[in-house]
């Protein structure tokens, strides 16, 4: 069972157990978005939609539950659609967390000027691209008892500072890309402007606060020991981003 399977990571994991031969049950909020893959059973559902939880968890044995995008009701909604899978007697959940963020989502923090904007001071982050997560999540779905009570860091193979990946976006792609060290006041002052609720300025500032304090500079060795491959690397993943989620089940 696959909750979360419209995303770049949650359609990358369905995709390769298919091809294994898993029979899938897809837990989706659009049915319309979901991939189509032969086979799988799609079911409109939500984290926060407890009933149709209920439904959809019925007789799951695995599942693989992708976190929700950040919101003010996470954790209670998370809280909740972990009950249900208890209730309904699922014996193994495959959770993804967060420890650093993907190379998509360091692009998209470019501004339009071209500057990321942020305190991160000279902290580094072990980015790790969603196919090599994916790659774990996987192996891991493919036999869980053997991977029972374990958390796996999953990173990317370097830890790199904000203006090494200002530079790498830049050589990667069209305009110049720069990195500004803000203060933590200024940073809420730069994203105040957007109008956005209290909680997500919060969750905004301290991803480049939690990198500034080296909370997600660990570089883990968990991708090699779980696939027997190394995990792309930042610049890697940027000649070719989208080739990396293709190609299931990777090759050895």
């Amino acid at each position: 069972m696959h909750p979360g399977a419209t995303g770049a990571l949650g359609a990358a994991v369905a995709g390769a157990l298919q091809a294994g031969g898993m029979p899938l049950r897809l837990l989706v909020r659009s049915v319309a978005r979901a991939p189509h893959l032969a086979g799988a059973v799609l079911l409109p559902c939500a984290y926060a939609d407890r009933s149709g939880a209920d439904v959809a968890l019925e007789g799951v044995k695995t599942l693989f539950m992708v976190s929700a995008s950040e919101s003010a009701e996470l954790l209670d909604e998370h809280r909740d659609f972990i009950d249900a899978a208890a209730a309904a007697g699922v014996g193994h959940i495959v959770y993804t967390s967060f420890l650093g963020a993907a190379p998509d989502v360091m692009a998209a923090l470019v501004g339009d000027d071209g500057v990321i904007r942020g305190p991160a001071a000279d902290g580094r982050v072990a980015i790790v691209t969603p196919a090599d997560i994916a790659r774990v999540a996987t192996r891991v779905m493919a036999d869980p008892a053997a991977h029972r009570d374990v958390t796996y860091d999953v990173t990317g193979p370097e830890a790199l500072s904000m203006d090494e990946i200002a530079r790498l976006l830049s050589e990667a792609g069209e305009r110049s890309v720069v990195f500004h060290d803000e203060s933590v006041a200024e940073a809420y002052a730069s994203r105040r402007r957007w109008g956005a609720p209290s909680w997500q300025n919060d969750a905004r500032v301290s991803t480049y606060t939690a990198i500034a304090s080296g909370e997600l500079s660990t570089v883990s060795t968990d991708m090699r020991r779980v696939t027997g491959r190394q995990p792309l690397s930042l610049q890697e993943f940027l000649v070719a981003p989208y080739a990396q989620l293709s190609g299931w089940p990777p090759a050895e």
